[in-house]
Parts: C-alpha cells; structure tokens; sequence
C-alpha cells in the first residue's frame, strides 16, 4: 500500500469516526428533549385539568348567583307589578 492510500484511508477512517460520535451525541440531545417536552405536556394537561375544574367550580357559584338574582328580581319587581294591577 502506498502512503497516499493509507492517508485517504486514514482520513475517511476519522472522519466516519466524527460522524458516528456527532450522530450518537445529536441522538441524546434529542432523546433527553422528547423527555423534557414529555414532561412539559404532562404538566399543561394538569394545569389544564385543574383549571377546568375551577371553570366549572365557577359556572355553578355563577348559576348560583343568578338564581338568587332571578328570585330578588322576582321579589321585588313581581310585588309591585301585583299591587300596581
């Protein structure tokens, strides 16, 4: 073999070595960002599960209020329209 052949072999030999480090070292990058996002996704469901049951805590004190305000208007305004007809 000549010299200028064990050179090329040499360099194409590092060169797949980078790449094969390069690929290994993006693969745990993007495996340990899945995990992270996967995290994160848990977490905003949760949130989202938590506010969804405060969303609906607060529809019902709503309904509740306008049950009452409905019977106040009732009271108030149903009286007189009795005693004015």
């Amino acid at each position: 073999m000549s010299a200028e052949l064990i050179g090329i072999l040499s360099v194409g030999v590092a060169l797949a070595a980078l790449l094969i480090a390069n690929i290994r070292s993006l693969r745990e990058e993007m495996r340990t960002l899945r995990e992270e996002m996967r995290e994160e996704i848990r977490t905003l469901r949760e949130e989202m599960r938590r506010m969804e049951s405060r969303l609906e805590a607060l529809e019902q004190r709503m309904a509740r209020l306008e049950g009452v305000l409905d019977g106040l208007r009732e009271a108030l305004f149903g009286r007189s329209r009795e005693a004015a007809g």
